[in-house]
């Protein structure tokens, strides 16, 4: 099972943030964690990678964080990576390179082995997950194409009851078009009985209503290597299924 990172995006462009978050939910090779802004202030340590775009949030930034500046800053030195002309790719792909030095540091920081045994076993590591991840894109580039195509809404909520994907037709049935949802947590997003019926391991459906029209959902676990990775939410209006 992919091991958890926790990465804090906070750019004031919301549009560019969430096609960057969407982008990482697509990427199912890294389990992403997404931490918010107070949970960030409360316990910064647990930030793994910081992606910002306005130096007043540096100071809010644990030490030893990896920290990816979107826009332009003159002292470049102070961060990963500095991606001044940004793009939901460019701002990704830099994400991926400060991913994998994040993951190479944990194992050194870890090792105890010699410097010869460490880098027989980053090689062979290395190996391990180019063929694991280039398994993972194709599987996951069908998976992501037949959810899509779904005609009923398909909602992804991780172990910690955070959106971590959502079909077009959740979008629509939810009405959320403009409103960035990936990171969110399902309660905000859908009032906090939503959030109870995840809970609740006897109820199987609920009903909300939404800008006046009834919704229907059913969940069922989703279930990766055997082990429980989060809720998969369905949804429909009734007078569409």
């Amino acid at each position: 099972m992919p091991r958890k990172v926790n990465i804090y995006v906070e750019l004031s462009d919301l549009a560019l943030k969430e096609q960057v978050l969407h982008k990482l939910t697509e990427d199912w090779s890294i389990k992403w964690s997404f931490i918010g802004k107070d949970e960030n202030k409360a316990t910064p340590e647990k930030t793994a990678i910081a992606v910002i775009d306005h130096p007043q949030t540096i100071p809010s930034i644990a030490q030893g964080v990896i920290i990816i500046f979107v826009g332009k800053h003159k002292e470049k030195n102070s961060f990963f990576a500095v991606v001044e002309t940004p793009s939901p790719d460019s701002v990704f792909t830099v994400i991926r390179r400060a991913y994998s030095y994040w993951e190479i540091t944990e194992q050194n920081t870890a090792s105890l082995y010699s410097e010869k045994h460490e880098k027989q076993a980053l090689e062979s590591i290395a190996e391990t997950l180019s063929a694991h991840i280039h398994q993972l894109t194709r599987q996951s580039e069908m998976r992501i194409a037949l959810v899509d195509q779904l005609p009923i809404g398909v909602l992804g909520i991780d172990d910690e009851n955070t959106i971590v994907l959502a079909n077009p037709k959740a979008i629509d049935v939810l009405a959320v078009e403009d409103i960035p949802i990936w990171g969110l947590s399902v309660s905000s997003l859908l009032t906090e009985s939503v959030g109870k019926f995840i809970r609740d391991e006897e109820k199987k459906e609920i009903v909300i209503n939404r800008y006046g029209q009834n919704i229907i959902i059913r969940k069922a676990p989703f279930m990766l290597n055997d082990e429980f990775a989060g809720t998969i939410l369905v949804l429909w209006k009734p007078t569409e299924k």
